[in-house]
């Protein structure tokens, strides 16, 4: 059976010797013609970086400091398909937003964002239901690619009536699970 919520494998493409991956760089656009992307990060730096990779009017994107100012945008502008949210954020964290994420009815999906993006907050980012982790300083060639293979997963989501839907959590909240792996 074919999971239209699965990611898609990216295509190789010999190109000399050397062997390149093929990935879009500009997602098809919504029936209204825009991707709505929501970053939330106390530091403006990151709003006027992620501005100047994903332009107007192709993108448009909703800023928020706090997570308080992202849960009432996103309750807002639902739905919102993807969020992308600085690892630390004060007061809460990323755990925070996935924790609300987990909650809405037809979620968006997070990707982390931080300067210290190492293995091992992939690992707990993905583990825990996070779609993706990207380093700071941004690279445009890879936010515009993970957004638009987020972008493509989310509308395949949406096409099929699916919701993503975190791993399932014993231990109660996103935050006690990730603090019982440490």
């Amino acid at each position: 059976m074919n999971n239209p919520c699965a990611i898609e494998p990216l295509t190789k493409v010999r190109h000399g010797r050397s062997l390149t991956v093929a990935v879009p760089t500009e997602p098809r656009a919504s029936a209204s013609g825009v991707i709505r992307v929501m970053t939330v990060s106390p530091h403006e730096r990151d709003h006027e970086n992620l501005n100047s990779i994903l332009p107007p009017p192709r993108w448009v994107l909703h800023r928020a400091r706090t997570l308080s100012s992202a849960v009432r945008q996103l309750k807002r502008y639902s739905p919102l398909p993807l969020v992308l949210c600085e690892h630390d954020l004060s007061p809460g964290s990323w755990l925070d937003m996935l924790e609300h994420i987990g909650h809405i009815e037809r979620p968006p999906l997070l990707i982390v964002t931080s300067r210290f993006a190492d293995e091992r907050l992939w690992a707990e980012a993905l583990n825990l239901g996070a779609y993706d982790v990207l380093a700071k300083p941004f690279d445009t060639t890879e936010v515009k690619r993970i957004l638009s293979l987020a972008w493509s997963r989310w509308q395949k989501c949406e096409t099929a009536s699916m919701q993503f839907q975190p791993p399932e959590n014993p231990a109660g909240s996103i935050r006690e699970l990730a603090l019982s792996l440490r």
